[in-house]
């Protein structure tokens, strides 16, 4: 079993608008209803909890938070299943 980094869904969603959907920080955080500098450090935290994810070999599982979550998504798994506490 893979050890695992816990993701939290605001996390997830900071990542979705500001890469994912390109949008500036300033926008991004008005659609979270937070200010631009909380947006920020979102954001940042969840930049690091993905890169220690990637360059160490870990799962990401995606746990509570303010932000709804999609879970079912055509694709979106990775095929090994559940890994680690939580994760779908």
């Amino acid at each position: 079993m893979l050890e695992a980094v816990e993701l939290a869904a605001d996390e997830l969603e900071a990542i979705r608008l500001a890469d994912f959907e390109g949008l500036y920080q300033e926008q991004a955080a008005e659609q979270m209803g937070v200010s631009r500098q909380t947006f920020g450090l979102i954001v940042t935290r969840a930049h690091k909890k993905v890169a220690e994810a990637l360059t160490q070999g870990k799962a990401i599982c995606v746990e509570g938070g303010n932000a709804p979550v999609i879970t079912e998504q055509p694709g979106n798994g990775c095929g090994r299943g559940r890994h680690g506490r939580g994760c779908q």
